[in-house]
């Protein structure tokens, strides 16, 4: 029983076996969200069309090596506990490094063009299409299932837009002081990694602004440097 139904409907479904029908009486609970059938009793009649159970398998070295590439339960555990680890560590990094950006983004001073904000807001947006879009939903229905605009989701995102700009600008300023250099090399190795993720490189370099998409992977690398050194320090 999930308790998806009022109380003691699942119950009652206890102990019936495949095909069996059965009837009685619940009431409905007082704060029921459907007025008037709250405190109201009621007749049920349902019928047991299934019957599973559910198996649960022995943890031994066979369940360890159906898995995959495990020789045995004690293999099986190590990697997951090495698995864990990773998480926790990269977790315990992000919150570093998202720590310090905001630090740095407080103590920028600079006003923000509104075309500026703007443009975020606005690839913000685009960036929430495509996610949808990946999930074989459209953004216009989604917004109106809201009950929102596309002007009110980018009107509802400025102060996020702001931070972004502004955590951008404040990085590329430590990078600068930093000295931080990112070779043309990496670049163009890194950025072709990124593009082997679609099945046409030649198709994707066509529905993309390559010079934006470099900017972008230079940003990105040095960004990785600067925080290397960061955790050198």
């Amino acid at each position: 029983g999930q308790g998806l139904f009022i109380p003691g409907f699942e119950d009652n479904l206890i102990g019936m076996a495949e095909g069996e029908e059965k009837e009685f009486t619940l009431s409905f609970p007082a704060d029921y969200h459907e007025k008037k059938l709250a405190g109201q009793p009621a007749v049920f009649k349902v019928k047991m069309n299934l019957v599973q159970e559910r198996e649960v398998p022995e943890i031994n070295d066979a369940f360890a090596q159906s898995l995959g590439n495990f020789a045995d339960l004690t293999a099986l555990k190590k990697q997951l506990r090495e698995n864990m680890e990773h998480e926790q560590k990269h977790k315990r990094e992000e919150k570093i490094r998202s720590d310090y950006v905001e630090a740095l983004a407080e103590d920028l001073e600079v006003e923000l063009p509104d075309v500026l904000v703007e443009s975020e807001a606005e690839k913000m947006t685009e960036e929430l299409a495509g996610q949808i879009k990946a999930m074989g939903m459209d953004l216009e229905k989604y917004l109106s299932q809201l009950k929102k605009t596309r002007e009110d989701l980018k009107k509802d995102w400025k102060p996020q837009a702001e931070k972004r700009i502004k955590a951008a600008l404040a990085l590329k300023e430590a990078a600068l002081m930093e000295e931080i250099q990112v070779a043309t090399e990496e670049i163009e190795a890194e950025a072709n990694k990124t593009l082997q993720y679609y099945k046409k490189t030649q198709d994707a370099k066509e529905g993309i602004d390559m010079e934006r998409f470099y900017n972008y992977t230079k940003s990105v690398l040095e960004n990785e440097k600067l925080f290397e050194l960061l955790g050198r320090l």
